[in-house]
């Protein structure tokens, strides 16, 4: 960059060259760019306010929501109007029900699915389908049950990069069974009947892996009402993290975290790039992480002591607890609790809390735009600067670097 002695010499005023731009900037209308959602669907809402979020920053798009049809050929027809009236198309809904509506639009579009198909048939932005699998995998290896299963929801999804990360990630473990079942006729989830049918093969305990949170709620339900405990006898798992559903019941859903305002942020750029005539290219991002609830908080040890240990940390992990007062809370000695807990689990009460408190940090950094001082004090750190050390420990970066990090994939 030249010096200001430079670009005094060179007649250049930078101020005016701000101007200049910032003049261009404006004159230019803006595009107008819709977004079709079903409103209540929690994922396309999130995708809605990153795309707005981009238009806010750059004025290069005007944004509106536009709720998807389901009332049938005159629903739809109204929707392709509105669609096709608009200079460009952001579409968060399901690949699958993009298929009967791509040859009536007639604007570039940039599709965000849940889950990014092996190979989408348009531009699209979603979150990788791999490292989703192999995230969810990890998580329910380490619940130690003897069956994993993947359900998918119908034949038709392509969840092919999803199932096989997730199912080599399983298989390479070599301890868990693996197996994949067929959601039929359009469910949201299996039925009962199909339930009682699957558990005349499984072997329990297990986990199921589900597409979608609706689904892995309903799976619940259902089987619950087959006899089967959730998590002791099946853990569950979705993907989403919508808020709502993971938090319908109140033992909770266990989800994948996805950077839906990220990725509508990203969409609408993608899409504001191609309609100024520059290339652009299909995104894929990384999940956040596991947010762990109830249907999948299964507790390893055969030792009373350790249980309860663990159901204090994980309840009380974010108040910045240390080894002694998980002891003090169990009337042990921290000597006596370390033998025990390191004997049954494999890691230390102190790596217990090392690795829950990163995991809340991270998710934090990385999927919000929460104030670092706030982040801080949601893992139980007062003071920033220890934080701060914390976060660079673990992750080799500040928590400034690692939220930047995450904002350019």
């Amino acid at each position: 960059q030249a010096s200001s002695a430079q670009r005094d010499e060179a007649g250049i005023d930078s101020i005016s060259v701000i101007n200049h731009y910032d003049a261009m900037r404006k004159s230019r209308k803006p595009h107008q760019i819709g977004v079709l959602l079903w409103l209540t669907h929690d994922y396309g809402r999130r995708v809605l306010v990153g795309a707005q979020q981009f238009a806010h920053d750059t004025r290069r798009v005007v944004i509106q929501a536009i709720e998807a049809d389901r009332s049938g050929p005159d629903g739809f027809s109204k929707e392709m109007h509105e669609l096709n009236a608009r200079h460009g198309l952001i579409a968060p809904l399901h690949p699958e029900n993009m298929r009967g509506r791509r040859r009536h639009i007639t604007v570039p579009t940039v599709e965000v699915p849940l889950v990014m198909p092996e190979n989408p048939p348009v531009t699209s932005v979603g979150s990788d389908a791999a490292q989703i699998g192999r995230l969810a995998a990890k998580h329910l290896l380490s619940l130690r049950v003897r069956e994993i299963c993947f359900w998918q929801s119908w034949p038709e999804q392509d969840t092919s990069g999803l199932q096989n990360a997730f199912r080599e990630t399983v298989e390479q473990n070599g301890r868990t069974r693996f197996s994949t079942r067929t959601i039929s006729n359009r469910e949201p989830a299996p039925t009962p009947d199909v339930i009682r049918e699957w558990l005349q093969s499984v072997k329990l305990p297990a986990a199921s892996f589900f597409c979608t949170d609706n689904s892995a709620l309903h799976f619940s339900v259902h089987a619950a009402e087959c006899g089967l405990r959730i998590p002791e006898d099946v853990a569950v798992l979705g993907i989403s993290n919508d808020l709502i559903i993971c938090n319908w019941t109140q033992l909770g859903t266990s989800s994948v975290a996805l950077p839906a305002e990220k990725t509508g942020w990203l969409a609408a750029q993608s899409i504001a790039d191609r309609l100024d005539g520059r290339k652009t290219k299909t995104l894929r991002l990384p999940p956040q992480g596991i947010v762990a609830r109830g249907s999948t908080n299964i507790i390893h040890s055969d030792d009373p002591l350790v249980n309860k240990a663990v159901l204090y940390i994980r309840e009380h992990f974010r108040a910045g607890i240390t080894t002694d007062d998980v002891a003090k809370h169990l009337r042990i000695t921290p000597r006596i609790l370390v033998h025990a807990y390191t004997k049954s689990m494999g890691h230390t009460v102190h790596d217990e809390l090392i690795q829950l408190r990163l995991r809340e940090a991270t998710i934090r950094l990385t999927g919000s735009d929460e104030p670092l001082k706030n982040v801080a004090l949601a893992i139980g750190e007062k003071r920033y600067q220890n934080f701060t050390r914390f976060i660079q420990q673990h992750t080799g970066m500040t928590p400034k670097e690692l939220r930047k990090r995450a904002n350019r994939l």
